[in-house]
């Protein structure tokens, strides 16, 4: 019941916006070195970059982490996945 009143609000809202037609928005699954599941508008990712080589003494992120992606937002996330992984996800 609180998902139909969440899209009702939603749809409502759109409509005094003047939006003539809603459209989904797609989303990736990427995974936090935790293991868990974040969804990733792929429209919203300015940058993708490999982390830092494990024999880099400098290195600041968990060892597990195999890919950083920025966001427009300018926030940044580390992720499991690798960064062609990451790619190929976002259909580039």
């Amino acid at each position: 019941m609180a998902f139909s009143a969440a899209v009702a609000t939603v749809v409502i809202v759109l409509f005094f916006l003047g939006c003539q037609r809603a459209q989904a928005i797609e989303l990736i699954t990427l995974h936090m070195i935790d293991g868990l599941p974040i969804e990733v508008n792929p429209h919203q990712v300015t940058q993708i970059r490999p982390a830092r080589d494990e024999d880099n003494p400098k290195k600041a992120l968990h060892k597990k982490v195999r890919c950083i992606v920025g966001f427009t937002d300018g926030r940044w996330t580390s992720v499991l996945e690798e960064c062609d992984a990451v790619r190929k996800l976002m259909g580039e």
